[in-house]
């Protein structure tokens, strides 16, 4: 996956945590969390800009070109971008509507879901606005699969570990009533994370 995807994935993951800071659906900590993962991102970013205006450019095979004009398919990818937005919004106001002491980890992962798939139509439509053709698809997506599969697996043991951790910490007796909800709080938020990448990794498999 590229850099730039993972940039616009984690800056959308972002701004949904910002919403959800102010729903009171997760903590400070989680979203100054994640705006650092953002942060880190944009400095590799950086980097590897930085690498390759000094390396030579390898040639790029050339993407098979779609026999269409590309106006249509880009209304057509709009019109999936809203037709997601639209059913993301329901999702935000219903979990507006639900008690904070009561679980809603299944309307998170929807939400989250829809991120990601709302991310994969705009890069789409961007590449299309770019060239003028859609992405080649042949044999290498396959490849990509293999890759991404590995990445959102190694994310899962990350977060399971984190899981772990945090459920021991909840246990623990003594801790204040303040850090017992700032860990049952960043639990809540590993476990929609970790419902989310079973999905993707099922999806792949």
């Amino acid at each position: 996956m590229a850099i730039e995807i993972k940039i616009n994935q984690q800056r959308t993951n972002v701004q949904m945590l910002e919403t959800f800071f102010k729903l009171g659906r997760c903590s400070i900590d989680d979203l100054n969390y994640e705006r650092e993962k953002l942060k880190k991102l944009e400095l590799e970013f950086d980097v590897v800009k930085q690498v390759k205006d000094v390396l030579p450019q390898k040639q790029i095979k050339a993407p098979v070109v779609v026999n269409t004009k590309t106006t249509p398919i880009k209304q057509q990818l709009l019109q999936d971008i809203r037709k997601l937005r639209t059913n993301q919004a329901e999702i935000s106001n219903q979990l507006g509507d639900v008690p904070k002491n009561k679980n809603c980890q299944h309307l998170t992962s929807q939400s989250i879901a829809y991120t990601f798939e709302i991310e994969k139509l705009w890069t789409k439509y961007r590449y299309l606005e770019k060239n003028g053709v859609l992405p080649e698809e042949n044999n290498e997506i396959e490849e990509e699969k293999s890759v991404e599969l590995l990445r959102l697996e190694a994310e899962r043991k990350k977060f399971s570990e984190e899981r772990s951790k945090l459920k021991k910490k909840i246990s623990e007796v003594g801790n204040t009533e303040k850090l017992q909800e700032k860990w049952v709080a960043r639990k809540y938020v590993v476990d929609g994370i970790i419902q989310d990448l079973d999905g993707k990794i099922r999806s792949l498999k």
